[in-house]
């Protein structure tokens, strides 16, 4: 009787085993970080590409993408683009783009590697297994992302024979890899592994086998692994130089991501302090870059740049230690919420040095509208980066070099030094972005033109100093009146960007500013066109709504204050930015409708497939309605803290107010 019991006691077991062990096999994965490489000089992951779309869809992105007014010109957009998909990548994975972007239902990551005298390597994974099935441990899912990624593998590989490539079975690791080459150019190779229902693709053989190899030591399998390794180098090696640097290219994968200080920190200061988003979960989207390791690769195969990396040290730009930025999608009161810092050397040296902001008042000056595309305000201390500028310059040229070649030559074609110049300015700054009137007959902008306020300590004596400059650079001001308030051009501005209109747009052609400028309260303001210009100075004049009174932007800017309060504190310098999307919106509605505009469109979509693809849409939807549009314009608000760590960056938008 008990030896029965015992068999009966044992078969369960086993059973359980054989029933657990897919669930274990779902539930137990190194995530990309663990995976990529230490070196990446680039990457970005979603944790679960599931979570991410039904955070988009319940947001609103969703509500947009489903409005009945909107969704056929979006619809129609997409299948423009599906159909260049198809002629391209598509006829390769065998379907559309949608097919491609319902094939991942789990993490997906892009990783970049910079690799010594040859193109970056480049590795991407997909787990065909959403986040959820895979910890419910569904051994379905995973029968079904294998099935996809398999079907994925068959189609790339039946393009690839058809094109007369070489395809071939190789061990990677653990695994067995499907490897693509073009004739004998290794430089032209990728190979795939699927493994556990994620998909891992790479240009680099070695990179491929360091991601594989680091999932087996997170199992266990390293010793069957070197084992056969060592089998392998019992082999004589056909070139001495390939084994050298298979050697090499090991040892330089080997770190993780995740053991990668500037990644590791850099993306810690985006994910702590929530700053009241709701609950804490993780990012829906985080991503790495690190500009010097991205520049170093560069160099090594120009012999310009490498000249120029040796000035690193001297300009201070070997103090960037890297960039990250975390996305959270539908969280708390947030619609969205971005966090990004920028990580720098601490104390920072050179031009890192110079690159420091003030505190300052970011209320808008009464000439401002309150409808406003974009309004950004910060302050710099001009004096204090001239100077770190002269002494930069003098520590590369000589002692004394600044004096003679910049400031001396400067004074000579401006009748002003710089020091001088910058002297009647407080350094607080504002860009604005706007629409004036749009001319009768006119195309209506699609992008708002461009205004720059600089605030002065003597109105007036600034002005004049302005004036003289650019008259003795041969700007030839005239000056004009709107309503009794004078302001000047530049008449060549306006013959440039009266000769562009006749003639239309020409390929990579950006549109000519029309500059002009005028002296506004206690700012000098220069501007992009007439029309915004009048537009500021009849807001000024007290005529129409101004921005400092708008609740949507009062709002924000508390907001703004409260996050620098809990992200660095006290008066710390920052740069505040606002977006509006109310006139961005009403202007594309516009300029959509409008019979110039369209014209435009014609012209560029010839050499621009996008606007191929925009023109197209709109020919087979119409135009959206413009209150339709309306309903999903929420402000949004951002801003730059300069911290002893760096630059941290804050950007979110409202969710939308229900119906």
């Amino acid at each position: 009787m008990y030896r029965i019991r015992l068999v009966c006691l044992t078969l369960r077991v086993a059973l359980a085993l054989v029933v657990l062990a897919p669930v274990a096999a779902l539930a137990e994965r190194p995530t990309s970080m663990r995976l990529f490489p230490g070196r990446s000089v680039f990457f970005v992951r979603t944790p679960d590409a599931t979570e991410l779309s039904d955070r988009f869809n319940s947001g609103g992105g969703g509500e947009l993408l489903n409005d009945p007014e909107i969704s056929p010109f979006l619809k129609a957009l997409f299948n423009r683009i599906d159909e260049s998909y198809r002629e391209g990548p598509g006829k390769a994975t065998g379907g559309g783009l949608a097919d491609m972007l319902a094939l991942f239902e789990g993490e997906v990551a892009l990783g970049i590697v910079p690799r010594r005298n040859e193109p970056p390597g480049v590795v991407f994974l997909a787990d065909t297994v959403s986040g959820a099935n895979r910890k419910a441990g569904e051994p379905m899912a995973l029968a079904d992302g294998q099935e996809r990624a398999t079907k994925l593998l068959d189609s790339i590989k039946e393009y690839a024979s058809g094109r007369g490539e070489q395809i071939a079975s190789e061990p990677v690791g653990s695994a067995t890899a499907t490897v693509i080459r073009r004739g004998d150019n290794a430089n032209e190779t990728f190979g795939a592994v699927e493994r556990d229902g994620v998909l891992i693709i790479c240009n680099d053989r070695i990179l491929l086998e360091s991601v594989v190899t680091k999932w087996d030591e997170a199992e266990g399998l390293v010793a069957a692994v070197e084992a056969e390794a060592e089998d392998e180098e019992e082999k004589p090696a056909e070139d001495e130089d390939r084994a050298k640097r298979a050697k090499r290219l090991r040892q330089r994968y080997a770190e993780p991501l995740s053991d990668n200080e500037a990644f590791t920190e850099s993306l810690r200061e985006c994910v702590s302090e929530r700053l009241g988003a709701g609950d804490e979960s993780p990012p829906q989207l985080v991503a790495f870059i690190d500009p010097v390791g991205i520049f170093r690769a560069v160099a090594q195969e120009n012999a310009g740049a490498r000249i120029a990396l040796a000035t690193l040290p001297i300009l201070g730009i070997d103090g960037v230690e890297g960039a990250a930025g975390s996305v959270w999608i539908n969280e708390g009161e947030w619609d969205s919420l971005f966090r990004a810092h920028l990580l720098l050397d601490n104390p920072r040296a050179g031009v890192l040095k110079m690159a420091r902001l003030l505190p300052c008042d970011p209320t808008p000056v009464d000439a401002i509208p309150s409808e406003v595309a974009a309004y950004t305000c910060g302050a710099v201390d001009f004096a204090g980066t001239l100077d770190g500028a002269s002494q930069l310059y003098d520590r590369i040229r000589g002692e004394g070099r600044f004096a003679e070649d910049a400031e001396k030559r400067f004074a000579e074609r401006a009748g002003v030094t710089p020091t001088k110049l910058i002297e009647h300015f407080t350094g607080k700054f504002v860009s604005l972005q706007a629409y004036g009137e749009t001319p009768e007959g006119a195309a209506p902008r699609v992008t708002p033109a461009r205004a720059i306020f600089l605030e002065t300590h003597e109105p007036e004596k600034a002005l004049t100093v302005v004036e003289a400059v650019l008259n003795k650079v041969g700007a030839n001001l005239e000056q004009r009146d709107h309503n009794g308030h004078p302001y000047f051009v530049l008449p060549f501005f306006e013959e440039m960007a009266q000769k562009q209109r006749e003639e239309g747009p020409r390929p990579g052609q950006a549109p000519m500013v029309i500059s002009c400028l005028a002296l506004i309260g206690d700012d000098v303001v220069f501007c992009e066109t007439y029309e915004l210009m009048q537009k500021l100075l009849d807001t000024h004049a007290g005529e129409g709504d101004r921005l400092a009174e708008h609740l949507p932007f009062r709002l924000m800017a508390n907001r703004i204050n409260r996050l620098g309060a809990a992200t660095v504190g006290g008066e710390e310098g920052r740069i505040l930015m606002y977006q509006d999307p109310v006139a961005q919106f009403r202007q594309w509605h516009a300029a959509g409708s409008s019979d110039a505009s369209r014209e435009q469109l014609n012209q560029m979509a010839e050499f621009a497939p996008p606007m191929r693809w925009l023109r197209d849409a709109l020919e087979d939807s119409g135009v959206p309605s413009a209150e339709a549009m309306m309903k999903y314009a929420t402000p949004s608000g951002a801003a730059i803290y300069d911290t002893p760590r760096g630059f941290r960056y804050v950007a979110f938008s409202f969710k939308r107010a229900k119906e």
